[in-house]
């Protein structure tokens, strides 16, 4: 069950089955559609256009040597939409527009400035500020992952380019952070992987976490 709980989900996770068995789990959707919903973000997109009102919330951040500006608007008045009603439990449709630059640079404005426009389907309440919150911390979860994937496992730079050997070993690194993470010792991420490569008695204790 989900009671209480809400899902945020990107690109291939944004379907109406997805949506159904959420709300009738009992909790709440935030999803992302991308090309696989291409009507319904066109449709969302053109009315953010055409409406050019301001924002319902906005956060700025300072750190790690970049600004980053973030403005959310929700519309709960889903008259436009025509398909509104595939969507199970659907409240509002959100944009979430991402402004990023460089410390030091010449601001939002500059050249250093990218701009991404992020949309969504929720059947929470039509919060900005929440929602933003709610958004902001799928980022985060997102960005670290792929930052681990790439940085410790060196994804990015795998030659692989078999699609169900890539898979596999995709789901094979994915098994083996969470293996890692789970393991109570005190130190990175990194120096956890180095050690288990390095003695077979660490590399045990991690492998012994899997279940048959």
């Amino acid at each position: 069950m989900l009671e209480g709980a809400t899902v945020t989900i990107d690109a291939a996770g944004c379907q109406t089955t997805i949506a159904e068995q959420i709300h009738d789990g009992g909790g709440r959707y935030i999803l992302g559609p991308k090309g696989n919903q291409g009507e319904a973000l066109r449709a969302v997109i053109r009315h953010f256009e055409e409406a050019s009102v301001p924002c319902d919330a906005a956060t700025e951040e300072k750190g790690h040597g970049r600004y980053e500006k973030r403005e959310c608007w929700v519309e709960d008045d889903l008259s436009f939409f025509g398909k509104s009603w595939k969507w199970q439990g659907l409240t509002c449709v959100v944009r979430i527009r991402r402004e990023t630059c460089r410390m030091g640079g010449s601001g939002t404005g500059g050249a250093e400035a990218s701009v991404e426009n992020h949309y969504y389907l929720s059947s929470t309440e039509p919060d900005a500020e929440r929602i933003l919150g709610l958004v902001r911390s799928h980022w985060g979860i997102e960005n670290r992952c792929h930052w681990t994937l790439d940085v410790v496992f060196g994804e990015d730079a795998s030659p692989v380019r078999d699609k169900s050997a890539a898979q596999n070993l995709s789901t094979l690194r994915d098994l083996s952070i969470h293996l890692l993470r789970s393991h109570p010792k005190k130190t990175s991420l990194p120096k956890k992987r180095l050690e288990a490569m390095l003695d077979p008695n660490f590399r045990a204790e991690i492998i012994s976490k899997v279940h048959a």
